[in-house]
């Protein structure tokens, strides 16, 4: 999870033009990468944690998808 933390406040300083812009292709997916691997890693419920899991990646897709069919998104 700290790791996620990490990578996360990368992404925001790509964000805020304090690190270089194509950064971010690294720094979006791989905080969603860490949050999945953090939500496996939790000692939740089967059921919450499936479902848990399943948004995540579900989020990653879209947004993947997202940069795909837009190379400037997000502006």
């Amino acid at each position: 999870m700290i790791a996620a933390g990490v990578v996360a406040v990368a992404d925001w300083a790509t964000v805020g033009e304090r690190l270089p812009a194509a950064l971010r292709w690294l720094t979006k997916p791989g905080t969603m990468v860490l949050l999945i691997a953090a939500a496996l890693a939790a000692d939740a419920g089967g059921e919450v944690r499936t479902w848990f899991v399943v948004g995540l990646v579900l989020s990653l897709a879209g947004e993947s998808r997202l940069r795909r069919r837009s190379p400037s998104f997000p502006p």
